[in-house]
């Protein structure tokens, strides 16, 4: 008989799909390590983050919050859903702005803030082999390290979908941040979602035909919605012969083992002795790549009798995007050498975007015409994905394409650049997917914080040179921003001085120690440079490293812009403005972030004043001064 690690790993081996991975806060918490929102990712801290906003705002309902704290010092998680009952009014209920603005402030920024990522790493990776993603988090976590779109209880169709293997998505049991009607947060909606038939239904058919694997899950199993089916459970599946598992810590087991009725069929299982080895214990579940070629050769080859049920849901379409835009003398990629890299002779390829321009005369008016059909590219690639699929991206473009790229395709996954060594020949870079490179490897990154000697007001640089040859002084970007109107704060410098350009060129490994150099500076500049007026990302490398450094700082900002000038001799020029989204980037309040890259952007300037009545942004009388000057000068108002 199979132990139950070994279970695990069968189950991965041969038939992924079986295996439902339901993600608790834990999860969430464990990423957030080192983060200012880290305190709001469990359910307690949540809600009492919360109760500060209710009692911010005043009122006779100030007057009860006190009382209501006190309802979350019990150990009792039903007297914790009558506090967020409770909450759910205050805020105007789940249909009210306030309450839809709380989220947004809270989990909804959480995508932009993870630190820890080596669980979030492990669980893409399973889920890329084919296992389901469940969590009763209302964060966007998983969605940013997967890129799988959210499926909440109040979609069925898509629910089922999912199920089946027919659409990639993360299934929200308890909803999801930007769809306030379904989050599940106190009485009235627990009641809804254990009411609802559909969202039972899916639960019972999961449990009957799937093995579930509880991950990060503290006091979430004793919930309304979790108790009523577990009770469920052991009335119907107390005689059955399957189990299904929950990880803890070795302390925990024994502990967390007496919760589970034998009836009930689930195990307590210990992943290590310290949550630092929950990673390694996902990652030891994956199977080997030998064993995962076994069962996609025995597909492929039509030996369906002999090969085990589901392994051809390990098979994904491949999606190829290639750009291919510069010099007229340089040597463009081929769809034949493409096709050498790629492997895959069912590839889809998308149609490509080639333009033959000396990098001098790139204008404005041809940046915005690259943008056009970048976008259209990027939006073929969804639409070929009716399934599973893999991404990759080639081809030879100045470094602001594949920072745009790498922003657009941040809701897609799992991605692939494949970069041809200038100079070298036969030599290639496969980078990719983020969540299969190691979290280690080696740093020889230098950071140089700034001295902020300055005014408060202006932009910052981030500027990331990636070998000796690759230099940046600020007067390399100060009449850019000067064209602009605006002025230089200061520059965050993240060098690497141990590669000599091409004779000793940076490699994958070093990716995620880069990518933590970037979480600092955006950190940094949040803490310090509160005022400003923009971020300018000034970046020399290979093309690989744009695409993963756009796909890393889209989360980082709200509302506004980044620049991303290219670099032509000794001088940088206005090139790509990415926008920016999602989460804010300074934690626990809006920062509008509005860089010209055009002064006559209309479209960005009204965004920017969408955003500011969205967000209530009013600010004090210097910042409504610094607005009125912006406009006198035909600049977007922040």
């Amino acid at each position: 008989m199979l132990t139950s690690t070994k279970q695990l790993q069968h189950i991965m081996a041969v038939r992924p799909r079986d295996l439902v991975i339901v993600v608790g806060a834990g999860v969430s918490i464990g990423a957030l390590k080192g983060s200012p929102l880290v305190g709001l990712a469990s359910w307690r801290g949540l809600l009492h983050h919360g109760l500060d906003q209710v009692e911010g705002q005043g009122g006779p309902a100030r007057q009860d919050v006190g009382r209501i704290r006190g309802l979350l010092d019990s150990q009792d998680p039903g007297l914790w859903i009558d506090a967020a009952e409770w909450l759910t009014r205050m805020l105007g209920g789940r249909t009210g702005g306030a309450f839809r603005t709380w989220l947004r402030a809270t989990a909804g920024a959480f995508a932009g803030e993870p630190r820890q990522a080596d669980v979030l790493a492990a669980l893409a990776a399973m889920a890329e082999q084919g296992a389901v993603l469940a969590t009763t988090n209302y964060d966007g976590l998983l969605e940013a390290v997967t890129g799988a779109p959210a499926v909440t209880w109040r979609a069925p169709a898509k629910v089922e979908r999912v199920i089946r293997g027919d659409d990639r998505g993360i299934l929200h049991l308890h909803g999801y941040w930007d769809d306030p009607a379904s989050v599940v947060l106190g009485t009235r909606s627990y009641d809804e979602v254990v009411g609802d038939e559909h969202a039972r239904a899916a639960l019972q058919a999961l449990r009957m035909t799937r093995t579930f694997l509880f991950v990060g899950h503290g006091a979430g199993l004793g919930d309304p919605n979790w108790g009523s089916f577990l009770r469920w459970t052991e009335q119907v599946f107390a005689g059955s012969e399957y189990v299904h598992y929950r990880l803890v810590r070795e302390e925990e087991r024994e502990t967390t083992q007496a919760e589970h009725p034998q009836e009930q069929r689930i195990v307590a299982l210990s992943y290590g002795r310290v949550h630092a080895e929950l990673a390694p214990f996902l990652r030891s579940l994956l199977p080997a790549p030998r064993v995962v070629a076994e069962v996609v050769d025995a597909v492929a080859a039509g030996s369906s009798a002999q090969s085990p049920r589901g392994a051809g849901e390990l098979a994904a379409k491949t999606i190829v995007l290639v750009v291919n835009i510069g010099e007229p003398h340089y040597d463009f990629l081929t769809r034949e050498q493409a096709s050498e890299q790629v492997g895959d002779p069912e590839a889809v390829w998308l149609d490509d975007v080639t333009e033959v321009v000396p990098q001098r005369e790139i204008s404005p008016r041809l940046w915005r015409d690259l943008v056009k059909r970048l976008d259209a590219m990027v939006d073929a690639a969804k639409r070929e994905t009716t399934g599973r699929a893999r991404y990759i991206v080639m081809g030879q473009a100045p470094l602001p394409v594949f920072v745009y790229l790498g922003q657009r395709m941040i809701r897609l996954g799992p991605i692939t650049v494949i970069n041809r060594r200038p100079g070298e020949g036969g030599t290639w870079d496969h980078v990719g997917p983020l969540a299969a490179i190691p979290a280690g490897g080696r740093d020889d990154f230098t950071p140089k914080t700034p001295s902020l000697g300055r005014e408060s007001r202006g932009k910052v640089v981030l500027s990331i040179q990636c070998s000796l040859r690759q230099k940046y002084h600020e007067s390399m970007v100060e009449p850019m921003i000067a064209a602009e109107g605006a002025e230089l704060l200061c520059s965050y410098q993240v060098h690497n001085e141990t590669h000599v350009h091409l004779d000793v060129p940076m490699t994958a490994a070093e990716l995620p120690a880069l990518l933590r150099h970037v979480d600092d500076a955006i950190q940094w500049f949040g803490e310090k440079c509160r005022d400003a007026e923009g971020l300018v990302l000034c970046l020399a490398g290979p093309s690989w490293v744009g695409f993963w450094i756009g796909h890393r700082l889209n989360p980082n900002a709200y509302g506004g812009r980044i620049d991303v000038p290219d670099r032509v001799g000794p001088r940088y020029q206005r090139a790509l403005a990415l926008p920016m989204h999602r989460a804010p980037w300074l934690a626990g309040e809006a920062k509008l972030l509005v860089v010209a890259a055009e002064p006559e952007d209309q479209a960005r300037t009204r965004a920017s004043k969408l955003a500011d009545t969205i967000r209530g942004f009013n600010g004090s009388a210097a910042d409504q001064r610094r607005r009125a000057n912006h406009r006198r000068r035909g600049l977007p108002g922040r």
